[in-house]
């Protein structure tokens, strides 16, 4: 490939180069005032607050094209400064501080994110300002420098032309010249070995001032990520508690899922957060729901209670109950989010305390990063027979097992109990009747042992309750298999037993199943 020596052009077009460097540079010290600016009014407001894309207002693509046309030029005059034997270490502090400035481009981009989707404190609010102080101080320098370059003007000898007249062009600043790729490539090489070993000398024989400026950086930096991330605008994460007000509140599970206990499938999805609440203070306390804010991507969700009784096998909902002194709760909070709406991020954000101010009023937030399960709804069917073990394993039950031993289907059902009146004690029967026309009463003996890290097994407090959620009592009458709901008639005196209404057909069917229908998994067993 062939091509011509830029220096001719160069030396050519000297002046004109750093004046366009100049004005470059006003642009960027123009865009960082804005910045210093923004900083300055938000500390000054006394006030936090969420903004709306200011990212990209205050970080635009024409900054980033502007450093990066710096910075070509300035590459471009310190290899003519180069081949001429003239000094170029403003060129080479040029170049490091815009390479410099590049990426903390990009950090303040960030930093402009940070504050859409937080509340940030006034105090890190006033570390981003002073930062941005310092950082822009530079430019000034690099502006003055370029105006005077740009006019021809010479510190050392105040000679406007003396500059240029030493830097007269060469017919070779204008000749062609090969680059070959491959054959010649150890050229290359060694001219890149060469300039790389000349920066390193430069670096050497100033390490001092590029070891400060470097620990400036990375001190800096990280202070402003240590801050951000761990002291004023911590995220937490799932399992980890933090005090809200008078509660520690703590996210132990979440789920995605759009089908209900029973199995019954929805439009809408529905996203369930198992939270842990402790009471901290002496008397008992409610939770207000409207603060516990669920963030999807950039849209906002608060919980419902509708659905309350949809999910009760994953643990049992808040409906305003008293979490009383010195109590921890597990609880469910729901929230519906349309099919349209499902998102790759979410945050709970809980307020954490009101500031009240002249005219406003003004929120903080805790914020915690939800990683909620994808629960499955493809139904499976798993089959059992009378004395079979049935591990609930694959369920929200977890360890849970259920064993039916026996069953009967008859008009009433009579027990004994034991009734005692001043001390006087005596053994009675009682006969259980439908109450509706023409059902009959299924009783079932069983054994069952659920699992009590499940959180369904904290919401009950008897067994009778597993029965009543998830059994329905399907049946073969006249070639026709039907599905019914049961209807719940057992005596709290009664133990290992479940006793039921069902339709009364049940009684002529020539074949009976329960189905205990777990979210998306039928447990079936055949009683006939």
């Amino acid at each position: 490939m062939i091509f011509r020596k830029p220096y001719k052009f160069l030396i050519k077009h000297f002046r004109l180069i750093h004046l366009i460097v100049c004005f470059l540079s006003i642009y960027l010290i123009y865009k960082n005032n804005l910045i210093i600016q923004f900083f300055r009014d938000y500390v000054n407001s006394g006030t936090s607050t969420y903004y709306t894309n200011i990212a990209a207002k205050y970080v635009s693509i024409f900054m980033y094209l502007d450093i990066i046309i710096i910075l070509g030029l300035q590459i471009f005059i310190y290899l003519l400064m180069k081949n001429k034997k003239k000094p170029r270490k403003y060129y080479i502090m040029s170049i490091i501080y815009y390479t410099i400035a590049f990426m903390i481009l990009t950090f303040a981009y960030g930093i402009f994110k940070t504050f859409e989707n937080n509340i940030v404190d006034i105090q890190v609010a006033s570390l981003y300002r002073d930062i941005s102080i310092i950082i822009s101080l530079p430019q000034y320098l690099i502006l003055i420098l370029s105006f005077i370059r740009g006019i021809g003007f010479n510190l050392k000898k105040f000679n406007f032309s003396k500059d240029l007249e030493e830097m007269e062009i060469d017919i070779k600043d204008n000749e062609e010249f090969e680059f070959v790729v491959g054959r010649k490539s150890y050229k290359v090489k060694r001219n890149l070995r060469r300039t790389l070993r000349e920066i390193n000398y430069y670096i050497k024989e100033n390490k001092f001032v590029f070891g400060i400026i470097i620990f400036i950086i990375i001190t800096l930096i990280g202070t402003i990520y240590y801050l951000n991330h761990n002291v004023y605008n911590k995220v937490y994460n799932e399992k980890e508690t933090f005090k809200n007000s008078i509660f520690s509140v703590q996210v132990n599970e979440s789920y995605i899922t759009n089908m209900d206990y029973h199995g019954k499938i929805y439009d809408d999805y529905y996203l369930i957060l198992k939270i842990n609440i402790k009471n901290n203070s002496a008397v008992g306390q409610t939770l207000k729901l409207d603060d516990y804010r669920l963030i999807a991507d950039n849209k906002s969700f608060y919980p419902i209670k509708t659905m309350n009784e949809k999910f009760v096998d994953l643990g049992y909902p808040y409906n305003n109950e008293i979490i009383n002194p010195n109590s921890s709760n597990e609880k469910l909070i729901i929230y519906q989010i349309p099919k349209d709406s499902l998102a790759k991020n979410y945050t709970l954000r809980i307020v954490n305390e009101l500031n009240f101010r002249v005219g406003s009023i003004m929120a903080k937030y805790y914020n915690t990063k939800i990683k909620p399960k994808i629960l499955k709804n493809e139904v499976q069917e798993k089959n059992y027979n009378l004395n079979d073990e049935i591990n609930l394993k694959d369920s929200p039950l977890k360890n849970s097992k259920l064993l039916i031993s026996s069953y009967k289907i008859d008009g009433s059902y009579s027990y004994d109990y034991k009734s005692c009146e001043s001390n006087i004690c005596q053994i009675l029967k009682n006969v259980i009747y439908p109450e509706n026309l023409g059902n009959y009463m299924l009783s079932i003996k069983y054994d069952l042992s659920l699992d009590k890290n499940s959180s369904y097994t904290k919401s009950i407090n008897n067994n009778k309750y597993f029965f009543i959620n998830f059994m329905k009592i399907k049946y073969t009458i006249n070639g026709k298999e039907r599905i019914s709901n049961i209807i719940n008639r057992t005596p709290n005196d009664v133990k290992d037993t479940f006793l039921c209404e069902v339709p009364g057909e049940v009684y002529n069917a020539q074949k009976i199943n329960l189905i205990f229908k777990i979210r998306n998994i039928d447990y079936s067993i055949l009683l006939k």
